[in-house]
This record gives structure tokens, sequence and C-alpha cells, in this order.
């Protein structure tokens, strides 16, 4: 009996600390590969009217999540699109962790089900005070100690991290970097 209690005691501890999931399922198609690719468009892109909303999605805080920085929240809404056939998410809703609140990314978005994903026309809607797309220069660069070099916009810049908003390829992604990653920041 002491077993059992241990056991099921564990299991309740190991939920506890995911992200809490919350999937709305209007269509399903055949589920997708583990491995297979899951589109992410940002907040600011504008996709066609004419792709197949299959769902939606809301990935939260439970009280007593650990591991919810923005790649583990993304991961899990890939996850999800994938068992009901999608291909590609679009985030409707992203609320940052803050001091006060939950120490977690949470967001929303709708699973989408598009064919020829790759060839989709994307625009991205960003302010013209944010950024004009025919000016490159006006992003910030960030350069990773590894050499990586991200192009955006920062967010916020919070106690050891930037979140910052991605911009390649016509599609934004917010994202966050920790300053110790950091060789260098260019501004515009």
């Amino acid at each position: 009996m002491k077993t059992l209690h241990f056991i099921v005691s564990m299991l309740f501890l190991f939920a506890s600390c995911a992200p809490k999931i919350n999937t709305q399922i209007t269509k399903t198609y055949p589920t997708l590969n583990f491995n297979d690719e899951v589109k992410v468009f940002g907040l600011k892109t504008v996709l066609p009217a004419n792709i197949e909303v299959i769902g939606s999605i809301k990935i939260g805080d439970t009280g007593f999540t650990l591991n919810c920085n923005y790649e583990t929240v993304l991961e899990n809404a890939k996850i999800e699109a994938r068992k009901i056939g999608g291909n590609a998410i679009k985030i409707t809703e992203h609320l940052f962790p803050s001091v006060f609140g939950s120490s977690c990314h949470r967001i929303k978005a709708v699973i989408l089900k598009i064919d020829n994903v790759n060839k989709l026309n994307i625009i991205e809607n960003i302010n013209s005070d944010d950024f004009n797309s025919n000016k490159n220069e006006l992003l910030t660069q960030i350069t990773l100690n590894d050499g990586r070099v991200l192009k955006g916009f920062i967010k916020n810049d919070m106690d050891g991290v930037i979140y910052f908003t991605l911009v390649k390829n016509g599609t934004s992604t917010e994202t966050q970097v920790n300053k110790s990653e950091i060789k260098e920041i260019i501004k515009p």
C-alpha cells in the first residue's frame, strides 16, 4: 500500500511540474511524425484568409511548472499540433514571465493545416515605428558567444535575460537570450 501511495505521489509531482496544456480541436487529420516540421508564425504575422484552422491551444502555468521557457512552450505546442495533423501554429498571445506573476512563458495559438506551407506568402505586420522592412539596418543585432547572429527587436531587458523578437525570413518569433551568452549587441 505504501508503494502504491509513493507511486501516485510521484506521478502527481511530475505531472504538476509540466505546463498546463488545453487543446480545442475542430478537425483532425492523420497524425504527423514526431520529426515533421511544424512552422511557427509569430504574433505580427498576417496569414492569408484561405488557411484552415483545425484547433487552438493554450499553454499556461500550473503554479508548479518548472520547465517553461519559450522554446519548451513552443515545442509543446508543436507536439499538440502534430497529434491532430497540424503543420503550423500561429501565436495569438504571448505572455512573458514576470517578477510578481508567473515565471513561465504562456501562449495561445491556433493550429493550422496549410498545403504547401513552405511556399506561403507571408506578410509581416510590424509597425513602421518598429521596423521598415526595406531597411534591415534598423534591426538590433545580437552576436552570441557561439557565433550565431540574431536580428530583431529587444522587447524587454530584465535581470540576466533579454526578451527578443527574432525577425527571420519574413516571420517573427519571441525568444529569450541569457545575457551570459551574448558577445555583442549592435543597436540601430
